[in-house]
């Protein structure tokens, strides 16, 4: 059994590597129905197990304050989102 190599790229290199092949992967889910009606639902499946654990909560279940930190982080996240597609 040959030794592996090491990598010599940095923790950011890494990053932004599996971030493009990840990238790549979901633009050839996307180009194709049968794939991506596939991938649809796992991740409805995937959901409804985190829903069935209790690890996702609907809004109707949050407490106010629940709500309140929920909201915050959706605004941050619609801002970022904004940001980045004006950008690109």
């Amino acid at each position: 059994m040959a030794p592996k190599k090491k990598t010599s790229l940095s923790k950011e290199d890494l990053a932004k590597k599996k971030s493009e092949q990840a990238k790549k992967r979901l633009q050839k889910i996307h180009n194709d129905p049968v794939l991506l009606a596939e991938y649809r639902e796992k991740e409805r499946l995937k959901y409804l197990k985190k829903k069935e654990k209790g690890k996702r909560k609907c809004v109707k279940d949050m407490t106010p304050r629940e709500h309140r930190v929920a909201k915050r982080k959706w605004v941050a996240y619609s801002a970022d989102y904004r940001k980045k597609t004006k950008y690109s």
